[in-house]
């Protein structure tokens, strides 16, 4: 039972709707991404000012090392802001209700049966809202 499960959970998030999905996770916890990137950024600054006053050649070669790789933080941080500012114009384009439901769903992180309670609908009225939200954004997309 558990690899017939297992199956079908992998297509489901092969699917498109599924890609979908991931990329309002991504969008959602977008923010915290680039918080952390940022703090992993101070750390190897703090780390490259204690390697200046090491031996010059040692200090160059690893001050090299951490300059490369907070660039690399660095572009990924915009690379997760670019593909947010896409995501929040797509977003910006579903009707008030669907922004919201979205928005408490990826965002907040909140379940399904939380969202029905705090909305005042059911929980397959909830999902329908969010199935339209996604459907509206594949079109989008696509």
């Amino acid at each position: 039972m558990g690899g017939k499960m297992h199956a079908f959970l992998e297509k489901e998030a092969a699917s498109p709707k599924g890609q979908m999905k991931r990329k309002l996770l991504h969008w959602g916890g977008a923010m915290e991404i680039c918080a952390r990137k940022q703090e992993e950024i101070r750390r190897l600054l703090r780390l490259r000012e204690d390697c200046a006053a090491w031996e010059e050649e040692e200090g160059k070669v690893l001050g090299e090392r951490y300059e490369n790789e907070t660039k690399r933080l660095q572009e990924e941080i915009e690379r997760v802001l670019a593909e947010k500012a896409d995501m929040d114009r797509q977003v910006d384009r579903l009707p008030p209700e669907e922004q919201q439901m979205v928005y408490l769903r990826y965002v907040k992180g909140y379940g399904y049966d939380y969202i029905a309670m705090k909305k005042h609908m059911s929980r397959a009225t909830c999902f329908r809202v969010l199935d339209r939200a996604l459907e509206f954004l594949l079109e989008e997309e696509g």
